[in-house]
């Protein structure tokens, strides 16, 4: 098997969350294997070192080895796409939502964008796809005059304003010494307005002013007013636009040339004032109109040699304004037309959209606590030591210990910093962080510090050594012999938070992280039924390929809980392999254990994501995601 590895890219998006794409082409059949390596535990849990030293070894194996392992195993599949193409949506109303970026340095910036389907009309964001390394910077605070729409996350459109006069040019005009412009937006109203002071051609101060308004007709308006004299013109740009798209039309004609036109690298031609865009189906199409169809354009599409193929490229100005329009002042709308509806995507993680970014599922809490494994029945997950400690030997700085005051468990720290699963939550929105704890000995001997620090960069809590605002008062804590709720007050940012906790002699449980506007908690909430996947390589679920799996799930809730759960397991080319539903009931002592059969000759060797759904009586359903391995180790008697 041949293995061509292409560049991988650190991805930085606008809502500052980090994200790691090791990217593989297998094979003639060039079969694409994206690993996400996220801050966030979701589908492979604990142990993602394991998770990936085991993917390289299978690499270097190679798959055949795990047909090897298996008599009459078929050839390697293609992956089933996690998102199918979709050929024909439905008309949507465009909604105007926002993100909150850092990307320019360390000032924050929100960037406003209407949203319908596959389609958004952006404010403040760079072209290119999202993620891609080859970007300029994704969000730019300067674009705020610059409306761009996406189809699929693509750019398709620049639209921009020129004007110019004796005190200079831009778009539109020259920004005086000492001035700004300005931003504003209503997400209830679907509006979004742009003002940008100038110098007017008399010498008076002016002001342009653009606004973009979700329509009753599911369009959305575009107007524009100089303020003054002053003439500004519409320029509308298309990049590459011929691979995107099948054809474009100008005043409902088809505009089209042949290579042979483009002998001088250039074509210009005159064309209706108006725009509709084909890109190969209903869905992947816009158009651009005006009030009366009298305008007309100069339009000009350029051909350029790029990466080793051709690149037709368009650019539209306004020539003659329709009777709707003045050298001054005028509108335009854009017609999303048919959006693809994804239903069953699964919805945003705070200010993040991981299905949208990653096709990444992070499941959402059934009750009001977001903070996953919130009383520690399983385990250590969703934690991690801090790097770099010395290694002491069978000394844990954080075990879960009997005892808990909700549910059989609670953790018993005592030292080394420990760093929670980091949280998407909603930029501006108040949270309130609360637990109990209680001293283990001697009170006087107990130390606990909670601190908070951002994921991603830019955020309010950038912390200082890894150790988050360790010098925040508000950071402190004296537990007592007695249990006693502690509590942090917090406000979310686009950067993530994550909790460290560094505590001697201390046992805490009952962990709760909620939006609260009072930033009082509320009574303590744990989902109905929580789990663990477990196998015979527990903690870690390394199993040894010819080795009994032995997968059991351990659930917790509780005493006389009922609900059921659907149990999938996949392998890493997104083939389902394994699904079975359990009616399970909790027992007398909050915990339950069923043994999961599993048919080890079908999985062979691999990497396996299980994904949990649970439905249980006066919740909704909810998900949480496992990860497992079958691997042939190595005997470690090969040279490095």
């Amino acid at each position: 098997m041949k293995i061509f590895p292409c560049a991988a890219a650190w991805r930085l998006s606008g809502t500052g969350a980090g994200r790691f794409f090791p990217r593989f082409f297998i094979d003639a059949k060039t079969v694409r294997l994206k690993i996400v390596f996220m801050s966030l535990h979701t589908v492979f849990g604990v142990g993602k070192r394991i998770l990936a030293c085991a993917f390289l070894c299978l690499l270097c194996q190679g798959c055949s080895e795990t047909s090897a392992g298996n008599a009459g195993a078929p050839s390697l599949p293609n992956p089933v796409p996690l998102r199918a193409p979709v050929a024909s949506g439905e008309r949507m109303a465009p909604v105007l939502k926002h993100e909150t970026s850092a990307s320019e340095g360390m000032e924050k910036f929100d960037v406003p964008y209407f949203q319908a389907g596959n389609k958004s009309l952006y404010l403040c964001r760079g072209g290119g796809r999202l993620g891609d390394a080859s970007d300029a910077p994704l969000r730019l605070r300067s674009d705020a005059n610059r409306p761009k729409l996406f189809i699929n996350d693509k750019l398709v459109l620049s639209i921009s304003f020129w004007g110019g006069n004796k005190y200079g040019g831009g778009y539109p005009f020259q920004l005086p010494e000492g001035e700004k412009d300005a931003m504003s937006f209503d997400e209830k109203n679907g509006v979004y307005e742009y003002s940008k002071p100038y110098t007017d051609s008399s010498g008076n101060r002016a002001v342009f002013k653009m606004t973009l308004k979700a329509m009753p007709d599911k369009t959305v308006e575009l107007s524009w007013d100089t303020g003054s004299k002053d003439a500004v013109c519409l320029w509308l740009s298309m990049k590459d636009w011929r691979r995107m798209g099948k054809r474009v039309l100008f005043g409902g004609r088809e505009f089209a040339n042949s290579p042979a036109d483009f002998a001088q690298g250039s074509v210009e031609a005159v064309v209706g004032a108006s725009m509709e865009f084909d890109g190969g189906s209903p869905v992947n199409g816009f158009k651009i109109s005006f009030d009366d169809e009298s305008g007309t354009a100069n339009l000009r599409e350029s051909l350029e040699r790029k990466h080793g193929r051709d690149e037709y490229s368009l650019f539209y100005r306004l020539a003659k304004n329709p009777k709707s329009v003045t050298p001054q002042k005028g509108r335009l709308r854009i017609d999303f037309g048919e959006c693809a509806v994804l239903k069953d995507s699964p919805p945003p993680t705070g200010s993040i959209d991981f299905w949208e970014c990653d096709a990444t599922h992070v499941p959402a809490s059934p009750v009001r606590n977001i903070f996953p494994n919130p009383s520690f029945e399983q385990g250590t997950r969703y934690w991690r030591e801090r790097g770099g400690n010395q290694y002491k030997g069978d000394v844990k700085t954080m075990r879960v210990v009997d005892g808990g005051l909700f549910g059989k468990k609670a953790a018993l720290f005592s030292g080394t910093a420990q760093y929670s699963f980091p949280f998407s939550l909603v930029p501006g929105a108040k949270y309130v962080l609360s637990f109990y704890a209680k001293a283990v000995g001697d009170p006087k001997k107990a130390k606990l510090r909670v601190t908070v620090q951002n994921a991603g960069k830019g955020g309010n809590y950038p912390g200082k050594y890894g150790y988050g605002d360790f010098q925040n008062k508000d950071s402190r804590f004296k537990p007592t012999s007695d249990w006693q709720r502690f509590k942090r007050v917090i406000d979310g940012d686009a950067a993530g938070e994550q909790f460290i906790i560094q505590a001697e002699n201390v046992l805490m449980d009952g962990i709760q992280l909620e939006m609260s506007e009072s930033g009082e908690p509320t009574e303590f909430a744990a989902p109905p039924i929580e789990m663990n996947f477990l196998t015979a390589g527990a903690p870690l679920n390394d199993v040894s390929f010819g080795s009994p799996i032995d997968a059991r799930m351990e659930l917790f809730g509780a005493p006389g809980a009922r609900g059921k759960v659907d149990l999938s397991i996949k392998n890493i080319y997104y083939e389902t392999l394994f699904k079975q539903s359990f009616d399970i009931e909790i027992g007398p002592d909050g915990t339950l254990c069923v043994p999961v059969d599993i048919d080890a000759q079908k999985l062979g060797c691999g990497i396996f994501s299980v994904r949990a759904d649970f439905s249980v009586p006066g919740f909704g359903k909810y998900t949480d995601y496992y990860r497992f391995s079958v691997m042939k180790k190595l005997s470690n008697t090969h040279p490095t």
